[in-house]
């Protein structure tokens, strides 16, 4: 731990809080894992046919936000580039298509693929030629992969890294929750199976042990306010365990401490960049989302504040309705909206509890996994009436064969359609 009195600190004489600002990214600036050093023991072994390059190995690593699964994946692909070899990260998102997914892979292996004007086979080639081409041993982390749309997901898995036995790549698949599983076929799973493991979110002295070397590498000594590390404990545990989010926690007060010439970094500015973190973390996941989710978002919003939630879809519906009243904007079906709700499940804002009766039938209830309060404001700062594309023509939006009844144009693309 660090014990820092404040009368022997002089703000005077610190200009910057930081030493190594880059020390609180979450991951690659770790120095190490000793506190999963059984896990990335246990993993180099399954990992050995690929590193001697004889054959593929899939590996699936769960576990809630911030348990170490990235890093775990990456320090185990730094013996990969210790030999020689090659590693590309593909951080994945909900908006990510096929095409999307190969052009990143290619260009990070050196290709300089355009974002349009290009057919999705070609892309596909294109990143498979340059996997091949690198040198090996081959290590690929398909990170956060539960967020992809489900059909974008399947075509990964098995037309790019299922087709890939001859370069004998290892391949990382992270996603947070377990249930994935259930959303993938034999032949998904099969690019996985030689080691599947569920990490458990990091304990107190887990944390206080991360947060205590990365504090001393990232701030200058001067800058470490009494009970800093305390604090982003605290707030970790408070977000189940989360390492990622107590690092950024600890980065945003230090901007703050900076921005307002009052050094040193406090549990004060941590509060205050707790605000602020949680505001621009929704505003990441709501920006790959159409305006038909983000009006039965607004929707939830509005029974999250008058405390009617969970709720079942039909009291949904009823909010998403006037959400989208409020918005001047036509609502579609509950059938759409059920869709609706069910891509907000997939990526994390709403939580779904399945509940059953006496009589043996079943019926899902929903309600927001982040403060009401924090996705009200992300949505406002993300961009004003978020219904707009509707209206504008960017998004016709269709699902399931349901469809506006706007007249509303999809904006064209370069590339082929088969990417959408």
């Amino acid at each position: 731990m660090i014990h820092v009195h404040m009368a022997e600190l002089d703000p005077g004489s610190c200009r910057s809080p930081f030493a190594d600002r880059e020390a609180l990214t979450a991951t690659g600036a770790g120095g190490g894992m000793p506190e999963r050093a059984a896990d990335l023991e246990e993993l180099e072994a399954v990992l050995a046919p690929s590193r001697e390059q004889e054959r593929r190995v899939g590996v699936a690593l769960y576990g809630p936000a911030g348990s170490g699964k990235t890093e775990l994946a990456l320090q185990c692909g730094a013996s990969f580039r210790r030999a020689g070899g090659t590693v590309v990260h593909l951080e994945c998102s909900a908006k990510d298509t096929l095409f999307g997914c190969c052009r990143r892979l290619a260009n990070d292996l050196g290709a300089d693929l355009p974002e349009s004007g290009l057919a999705l086979e070609t892309a596909r080639e294109r990143a498979l030629e340059r996997i091949r081409g690198s040198p090996g041993p081959r290590c690929i982390v398909l990170d956060d992969v539960d967020r992809l749309p489900g059909d974008v997901r399947r075509e990964l898995l098995l037309d790019v890294v299922g087709v890939l036995d001859d370069a004998a790549p290892a391949v990382f698949v992270t996603s947070t929750p377990l249930a994935l599983r259930n959303d993938l076929g034999g032949r998904e799973l099969a690019t996985m199976s030689d080691s599947e493991r569920v990490l458990a979110p990091y304990d107190a002295a887990d944390l206080r042990s991360i947060f205590d070397r990365r504090v001393r590498r990232a701030f200058n000594e001067c800058a470490i306010g009494q009970d800093l590390v305390d604090g982003a404990v605290e707030a970790a545990l408070d977000n189940g365990g989360d390492v990622g989010f107590g690092l950024e926690l600890l980065a945003a007060a230090g901007e703050i401490a900076q921005q307002d010439d009052a050094l040193p970094v406090t549990q004060g500015h941590l509060v205050r960049a707790r605000e602020r973190v949680a505001v621009e973390g929704v505003v990441e996941l709501v920006e790959g989302l159409r305006p038909h989710h983000l009006l039965a978002l607004r929707g939830l919003c509005a029974l999250a504040a008058a405390d009617e939630t969970p709720a079942r879809i039909g009291t949904v519906f009823t909010a998403y309705v006037d959400a989208c009243a409020e918005a001047g904007e036509e609502p579609n079906t509950e059938r759409s909206l059920q869709n609706y709700v069910r891509r907000l499940v997939e990526t994390g804002l709403v939580d779904a509890e399945e509940v059953r009766t006496d009589t043996g039938g079943k019926f899902n209830r929903y309600e927001l996994t982040r403060a009401q309060s924090a996705i009200a404001a992300a949505l406002d700062k993300s961009g004003s009436d978020l219904c707009l594309g509707c209206v504008t023509g960017e998004y016709p939006y269709d699902i399931e064969g349901e469809q506006t009844d706007r007249d509303v144009q999809r904006p064209a693309v370069g590339h082929s359609s088969a990417d959408d």
